[in-house]
């Protein structure tokens, strides 16, 4: 009877437990990136009355004869099955989709987490709401990410300056015309601008001559000469540009500016005349050559960024210049229900999660990221009620058991009146 008794109080402490869990869950109902718990029951040992024997002649075998001890509750398991994803706007905010957790410094130990709602403090360190700092790669100051490299906290720093950008390449389009008879065709002329190695902007006159010879073919002969900044004397002057039959293709198709290049403290500055032709002009019009790009920039400051599904963080300055920043690092696990929870929707590596497997998103399994999205809690309320229920119902009739057993003992004293 006592028994029973112990048993019934194992029930409810049992039972107890499993409302704790629940009820947790139905809290964290809306908590971005939480992951539900199941509570798992053990019996306990077992009282042998009777062993069991084996059969014999003529007798039959006998089962064994026992009275369990109770109920307890042996551990909680973590479902990391993927919540849904709610659409924020947000640029800070980060979703999943698919395996990985971001990875985070807080205090000198190494957390795990789901939940991607960012901050970029004071510092310029991208952060969690708590102040776990977002591990990663910083990018160098050409841009460049080495993924494969430690990992450290990335720092966005709003207003931070990128150098300068000098002008190597200018492209040109447009029909120069085709010159029947030679040389009645005057000049054309467009005005580039490029930048030096400091970032000064500069007026570059591009002139295409036609000149008064024209190739085998009947096209024209052209002479190109450039200008730079008001100068009447040309700082480079390129002759024998042609074009084929139809007048589609220059060639050479690429001119080095080897003067200007060197007047803008430059490497090497290129004309591009992939897009120029020499073709019939419509009457009552002209040539139409027009400097159509040019690959430099002055000096620029960081203005905003946005994030890639790879996890880049990509800067976009006030000269129109887009850098790569640095790249989120994710983690995942052989077994992340081994996780240990450490609070503020924060994991703990453990020897039964296995070691962190560390990449970036979209490689070695890992999902990709969701810019302007966030992961919700996994919980399903249909679900815990249910349990809840089950609990509820579990609870009573252990304390069922209690009451009659109450009965029973007292039945028992009352003989002895």
């Amino acid at each position: 009877m006592l028994r029973s008794l112990f048993s019934a109080v194992s029930g409810l402490q049992a039972h107890q437990e499993m409302m704790d869990v629940i009820g947790n869950d139905i809290a964290n109902v809306n908590t971005t990136g939480y992951k539900s718990n199941n509570t798992i029951f053990q019996d306990l040992l077992s009282q042998t009355l009777s062993g069991a024997t084996a059969p014999g002649n003529p007798a039959a075998g006998v089962n064994p004869s026992q009275i369990g001890l109770g109920v307890r509750v042996i551990g909680t398991s973590s479902d990391f099955t993927q919540g849904t994803s709610e659409q924020t706007g947000r640029n800070l905010d980060l979703s999943i989709q698919g395996d990985g957790m971001f990875i985070g410094e807080s205090n000198g130990q190494t957390l795990y987490t789901r939940a991607g709602s960012l901050q970029v403090d004071a510092n310029g360190n991208l952060s969690t709401p708590d102040g776990m700092l977002i591990q990663g790669w910083q990018a160098n100051a050409a841009g460049v990410v080495n993924s494969s490299g430690p990992l450290t906290n990335i720092q966005l720093f709003a207003g931070a300056p990128i150098a300068a950008t000098p002008t190597t390449s200018i492209s040109v389009d447009g029909n120069i015309g085709d010159v029947v008879p030679a040389g009645s065709n005057a000049p054309s002329t467009t005005l580039a601008t490029a930048y030096d190695h400091l970032g000064a902007v500069h007026s570059l006159k591009l002139v295409f001559d036609p000149g008064s010879t024209l190739a085998a073919n009947g096209k024209p002969v052209v002479t190109v000469s450039a200008y730079l900044d008001g100068s009447a004397t040309p700082a480079d002057t390129i002759t024998g540009v042609t074009f084929d039959t139809s007048g589609a293709s220059a060639n050479p198709s690429t001119l080095s500016l080897a003067n200007s290049a060197a007047a803008l403290g430059t490497t090497g500055l290129t004309l591009d005349l992939t897009a120029v032709t020499a073709a019939a002009i419509p009457a009552n019009s002209g040539p139409t050559i027009q400097a159509t790009a040019q690959n430099g920039a002055p000096t620029g400051v960081l203005q905003t960024f946005d994030f890639s599904s790879d996890g880049t963080i990509n800067g976009v300055y006030s000269n129109g210049t887009h850098q790569a920043l640095g790249r989120i690092a994710l983690a995942s696990f052989s077994n992340p229900a081994g996780l240990e929870r450490a609070g503020d929707t924060a994991f703990r590596a453990t020897s039964d999660s296995g070691l962190p497997q560390v990449g970036a998103a979209g490689t070695g399994g890992r999902g990709q990221l969701s810019p302007g999205t966030l992961e919700m809690s996994n919980v399903d309320l249909a679900k815990e009620f249910t349990k809840l229920i089950e609990a509820q119902r579990g609870f009573e009739a252990n304390g069922k058991v209690i009451t009659s057993s109450d009965q029973l003992l007292q039945t028992l004293i009352n003989l002895k009146q």
